[in-house]
């Protein structure tokens, strides 16, 4: 798997594409990863707003990291399958 903004930027596409509408506070829960800080950025200039809260970390220290830890562990397991 290629991790550069190119490919967040299509992640993140694939999953607003099977929304009709987008909601107004739908949220991206990420890795410490910067490229999707610039996909958001992208879609951001073509008026498509969303958050992207990033999770860092493998312990749940700050937060963020508590409230999404669930989201977190998917991710984790996400990326040792690629």
């Amino acid at each position: 798997m290629k991790c550069d903004t190119f490919s967040a930027i299509n992640a993140f596409y694939s999953v607003l594409r099977k929304f009709k509408e987008i909601a107004e506070d739908i949220e991206f829960v990420v890795d410490g990863n910067p490229i999707y800080k610039a996909a958001q950025q992208y879609f951001h200039l073509k008026h498509i707003l969303f958050k992207v809260t990033r999770v860092i970390g493998h312990t749940n220290n700050d937060f963020v990291s508590k409230e999404h830890h669930l989201a977190k562990q998917i991710i984790e397991r996400l990326n040792r399958t690629f």
